[in-house]
């Protein structure tokens, strides 16, 4: 009975004894592991040497070089994106963006941009690219888009956003050149320039100068009023009449004026 009991004894500090000697190992394991990573966190393995960058078209290389200017050099493992995302987000064009690690040392970073898909006319002389939710791009104009022009006097910056009625312009130029594109307003497109003025009056009622006058009014039931304007121009081809204007305000009372 005594020798059964000396070795259960014996069996339970071997086994108490494997723990421990486990347990240490972990230890050890865990500070090794530890001090790996903080050498190679402060030393230039993973240093970073190359910056990679999507295709873009708005942003500037340099604007991007001095956006991750702090991140060269800086170990992979060490580096923080977000202040890198928060430079590049600072950019009117850049919509969003991501930034990755690619080890040994490399930066990826990948941009999406903004399009500009009208010019803005602001009191009459200066013109800004907006998007198609109305963020302001740059202080340019591009005689290609649609001019949108509003006797508004603003202080617009890049990056700003413009008026919510300047907004509601850009779904007129939209929804015409949606519907031009299904082949729906072949009369009204062989008529109208392919860049027009879409004129916002005091009042908000919008109206189109591309060689003839299109009234719309509110911008509200867009297509029916297009279509309505193209019922009518039909009808002035087939007369030989040369049009004016075209009142779409009221679409069911849609009417013209021949020159």
């Amino acid at each position: 009975m005594d020798n059964k009991f000396r070795r259960r004894r014996q069996a339970i500090k071997r086994e108490r004894g494997r723990r421990r000697a486990s347990w240490v190992l972990v230890i050890v394991v865990i500070f090794a592991a530890l001090g790996l990573f903080l050498w190679l966190r402060s030393s230039e393995v993973f240093a970073v040497k190359h910056i990679t960058l999507n295709t873009i078209a708005h942003v500037s290389e340099q604007a991007v070089y001095e956006a991750t200017l702090e991140a060269r050099g800086e170990s992979l493992l060490k580096l923080g994106t977000e202040d890198i995302k928060k430079r590049l987000l600072e950019n009117p064009y850049v919509r969003s963006v991501e930034v990755y690690r690619s080890f040994p040392n490399t930066l990826e970073i990948t941009l999406e941009e903004y399009e500009a898909v009208a010019c803005v006319e602001i009191g009459g002389n200066a013109h800004w690219l907006v998007s198609q939710d109305g963020r302001v791009l740059e202080k340019k104009h591009n005689p290609s888009l649609p001019l949108i022009a509003s006797a508004l006097q603003l202080k617009l910056e890049p990056g700003d956003t413009i008026p919510a009625n300047v907004s509601e312009a850009l779904s007129v130029a939209e929804t015409f050149a949606e519907l031009n594109d299904l082949g729906l307003l072949p009369q009204l497109s062989s008529i109208m320039s392919q860049t027009f003025k879409i004129i916002i009056a005091s009042g908000g009622e919008i109206t189109i100068s591309a060689g003839i006058e299109l009234r719309i009014g509110e911008p509200t039931n867009l297509e029916q009023k297009f279509r309505v304007a193209e019922t009518i121009a039909q009808q002035y081809s087939r007369e030989n009449r040369e049009i004016e204007y075209i009142n779409v305000r009221v679409p069911s009372r849609g009417a013209a004026k021949s020159k």
